[in-house]
């Protein structure tokens, strides 16, 4: 009985000492006790690292918080100058830039970059003191529906120049331009859930910058009527 046992143990001890070279399947008391080997610099199976995991580089950088496309307040802000410069000489002179954008912007079938660059002569215009002018008020009205067309537009760029020229013109204008962003309000809350990045964030960050920039009561019913809303968004 003695020798039945001892040879069990020992066939049991030769088993486990077997698995326990091959690597595989090391012995429950082994691997209870095991140190674990460093990991070496040398080894790339050790340095490697999986896209995306923790501690590992960002492939393409940090992304914005509302995902691939995206843009916030601070791009807005940047893009408020980043215009080509231009230089207001005369009263008619403004006029006519501002007939020229107006015709532009009105009339869908024009070449998406010709709008897209009407909206940043808008910013140019600003940026060079138009509203020191009072015919540019008289303008900025006759504007109101061009601007709304212009960010119901399907380019996305387009939208995307809307909504920063809308902001720059309330940051700029403060309350006087109330009228602009009562006709523009409920257009940018339909972009807010718009499945489009560029297009969702440029709405909200464009009514940010009139919920700061510009206070006038009749924009207070068209803000809380969206309180509403069952979108998510």
């Amino acid at each position: 009985m003695r020798r039945l046992i001892c040879k069990r143990i020992c066939d049991y001890k030769s088993f486990d000492d077997e698995e326990s070279v091959d690597g595989n399947r090391p012995s429950s008391a082994a691997s209870a006790f095991k140190v674990p080997a460093p990991k070496t610099s040398g080894n790339p199976a050790n340095s490697a690292r999986k896209p995306g995991s923790a501690g590992g580089p960002k492939v393409g950088g940090a992304s914005k918080e509302g995902g691939a496309g995206a843009v916030d307040e601070d791009d807005f802000i940047k893009a408020f100058t980043d215009v080509p410069s231009i230089q207001i000489y005369s009263s008619r002179e403004l006029e006519e830039t501002l007939n020229k954008i107006r015709e532009i912007l009105s009339d869908d079938k024009h070449d998406w970059d010709q709008r897209a660059n009407a909206l940043k002569k808008i910013r140019s215009l600003l940026v060079a003191g138009a509203a020191q002018y009072d015919c540019f008020f008289q303008h900025l009205r006759l504007l109101d529906g061009a601007l709304k067309l212009s960010a119901k537009d399907l380019r996305s760029q387009v939208v995307r120049e809307a909504c920063i020229t809308v902001a720059h013109l309330s940051t700029v204008l403060g309350n006087k331009f109330d009228h602009g962003a009562e006709a523009i309000v409920p257009t940018l809350f339909n972009l807010v859930p718009n499945s489009a990045k560029v297009m969702a964030t440029s709405g909200c960050a464009a009514i940010r910058f009139i919920i700061r920039h510009t206070h006038v009561p009749r924009l207070i019913p068209l803000i809380t009527s969206n309180c509403t809303s069952k979108s998510v968004p």
